[in-house]
């Protein structure tokens, strides 16, 4: 019989009380979590008819081993598109790392040292969020929690006991070919456990620990050939080398971007140096196995990523990061267990405030660009607005249907139509007094600044986790949701430079300007920044209109860059009659997305030009740069946008 007392005596009241929190935390309104980009494309990738294609077509292409891509395929069979029973698994096992942490940090050093430990995987941000997603990060973390676990007592606990032995080994065996299929970096980890145990191997145990390596490879053998495919694939195409500032990004990520919480770490650091200076620059056993486990997979991967691919990310440090902030507690060891008490209290209170307040986490998380922009959607549907939908249309299907949309004709995927003409036919239908716009991170800025020049009033904005809704109208020309805006209709006021001599009236009396064929460079605009730009979160949008004659066989470009000393950021829109229609006015547009621009914004240099180099003529009647508030929330995950840094 279960006896309440018996369980408290035996785990520690310390560590459940630890253990309740980081349930509440994670479950909080957990069966309102909508899905990630990345767990819909692992979800879309389940939608086949047989096992095979699932292995050709959705583990092969993708990069990760087959393990959980597998197991979606079949969990999505019985629990269908469910995002709570989609996530429970990955929930659990995100649970059940708290609990492995524990008992790691326990059986190697102290209570002490598991008490911190387990705190910093509650309480953090970084194991909360990947717990409540179905992607291969918090489940690669519990297999190799559980991989190490029984490593360690197979070498160090077993004592000889065959029966002990055995059992170690099969966890050890069970926990190693689970990381194995989950992620390259969780087998990474196998790998480099594999050889440490070599260090420390005893000789009545080698034939245990070879066969044990032995049958984790067989076991791994079938998975061989996707292996090398992938390896051949040479890191993630869309993921660039990391920075010499990458480890210190992520410090200041992993605390939350908070001060206090930052503070309190580094406290931890300096009181690691001056104990690593008492010990005579000395480890432990348990604190070598840490430190290596915490740190050389993370080297490895920032190695490779510099010299090979890039294929390192944040998430791909979780299978480690616990060891490393074990091998930090460790030296708090030998503290007296009130002082720990306390120190636990003040850093699991940084963190769960920080999470709350500081990254704001409960409401930026839950929030969907993708349900959030079609609860809009539904809100006005009719037929008089235009739906522009910046997003793949699977996941727009499957919100259709979640919250009963109507699928009609006026909700547009641009990416899908034939070319840019289209867009302009889209803007041009009289019928359209409205244009709802749902963008993605960083999916064409400019298409906004193209709608704002057919609907110039914007009567609505709302900004979520990555993207953005915005609602535009006809029913002002008076342009609005800039910041700042410049209009050159070619007149003598314009703070725009391009020759006079160029200006025509045409027979209404409207004033258009000749791009000629002497010219190679025209019609330039030059901002100097003077604080008007003050947040990364801002973007810049320029415009012309443009008439091309049905001669016109050019690439002229519509240009904007940043520059200070030198060109920082060079970016043109092509004019071409692909693109634009001809003998009529027509928007050009592009933007700057400053969220991607990398360095101070003091001081710099907006230019705008056209580049005219196959020398042809055009016509251009007015010009426009504006700055506009972005999404200050677009990539709130991983950087500081409440404060804007880089």
């Amino acid at each position: 019989m279960f006896s309440l007392k018996l369980f408290i005596k035996k785990t520690n009241l310390v560590f459940i009380l630890i253990f309740v929190v980081g349930i509440i935390l994670r479950c909080w309104n957990f069966t309102n979590i909508p899905f990630t980009h990345d767990e819909f494309s692992a979800l879309f990738r389940t939608q086949f008819n047989s096992f095979r294609q699932l292995i050709e077509q959705g583990v092969m292409p993708d990069g990760h081993p087959a393990g959980i891509q597998v197991f979606l395929y079949f969990w999505v069979k019985i629990v269908g598109f469910s995002e709570f029973w989609i996530k429970l698994p990955f929930l659990l096992m995100g649970l059940a790392s708290i609990w492995l942490i524990w008992k790691i940090a326990k059986e190697w050093f102290s209570e002490n040292v598991a008490i911190l430990a387990t705190s910093t995987l509650a309480f953090m941000q970084y194991f909360i969020m990947y717990s409540q997603i179905a992607r291969p990060y918090i489940s690669g973390l519990f297999f190799t929690l559980l991989m190490i676990l029984y490593w360690y007592r197979f070498l160090f606990c077993s004592d000889g006991n065959k029966k002990l032995m055995l059992k170690n080994a099969l966890g050890f065996v069970l926990g190693a070919v689970l990381c194995s299929y989950n992620h390259y970096f969780s087998l990474l980890m196998v790998v480099l456990i594999s050889f440490l145990g070599f260090l420390y191997l005893k000789r009545d145990y080698f034939k245990w620990y070879i066969g044990s390596l032995f049958i984790i490879l067989l076991l791994f053998l079938p998975h061989i050939y996707i292996f090398l495919h992938q390896l051949s694939l040479q890191g993630l195409g869309w993921l660039g080398k990391p920075e010499i500032s990458f480890f210190v990004d992520f410090i200041w990520y992993l605390t939350h971007f908070n001060v206090w919480v930052l503070c309190c770490f580094i406290i931890f650091l300096f009181w690691i140096l001056m104990r690593f200076i008492k010990s005579k620059f000395q480890f432990s056993r348990q604190q070598f196995i840490a430190f290596y486990l915490g740190v050389s997979s993370s080297m490895i991967g920032y190695f490779y990523s510099i010299y090979r691919a890039p294929v390192l990310q944040y998430s791909v440090l979780i299978f480690s990061v616990p060891f490393f902030f074990i091998f930090i507690f460790s030296f708090l060891n030998q503290v007296k267990q009130k002082y720990i008490y306390v120190i636990s209290f003040i850093w699991s209170i940084l963190l769960i405030y920080s999470l709350i307040f500081t990254r704001n986490y409960y409401h930026n998380f839950y929030k969907s660009i993708y349900k959030e922009a079609f609860k809009e959607i539904k809100d006005h549907q009719n037929d008089s607005t235009l739906i522009l939908c910046g997003f793949p249309r699977n996941i727009g299907f499957y919100y259709q249907q979640k919250l009963g949309v109507k699928n009609t004709a006026n909700i547009i995927y641009p990416y899908l139509l034939k070319s840019k003409k289209d867009v302009y036919d889209l803007l041009e239908n009289p019928k359209y007094k409205t244009v709802v716009i749902s963008t993605v991170t960083n999916d064409s800025p400019s298409l906004f600044a193209l709608c704002h020049e057919y609907f110039p009033y914007m009567e609505m904005h709302k900004f979520l986790d990555q993207g953005e809704i915005r609602i535009l109208k006809k029913n002002s020309t008076i342009y609005t949701g800039y910041t700042y805006l410049n209009f050159n209709s070619f007149n003598e006021k314009s703070a725009w430079h391009f020759s006079t001599a160029n200006c025509k009236i045409d027979s209404i009396g409207k004033t258009y300007y000749v791009v000629d064929s002497l010219q190679e460079f025209d019609v330039q605009f030059e901002f100097q920044n003077n604080n008007e730009i003050k947040k990364h979160s801002q973007i810049v949008d320029i415009s012309a209109w443009v008439y091309l004659p049905e001669n016109y066989k050019g690439n002229a470009h519509l240009v904007a860059s940043i520059e200070k000393d030198s060109t920082l950021l060079w970016q043109g829109v092509v004019i071409s009659e692909k693109d634009v229609p001809k003998s009529k006015w027509i928007p050009v547009t592009t933007s700057l997305f400053l969220p991607d621009f990398k360095y101070p914004l003091d001081s710099i240099k907006v230019k705008t030009y056209f580049w005219n180099p196959d020398h042809q003529q055009f016509y251009v009647s007015k010009t426009f740069f504006g700055i506009r508030n972005g999404n200050p929330k677009v990539y709130w995950i991983y950087f500081n946008l409440e404060k804007d840094v880089y």
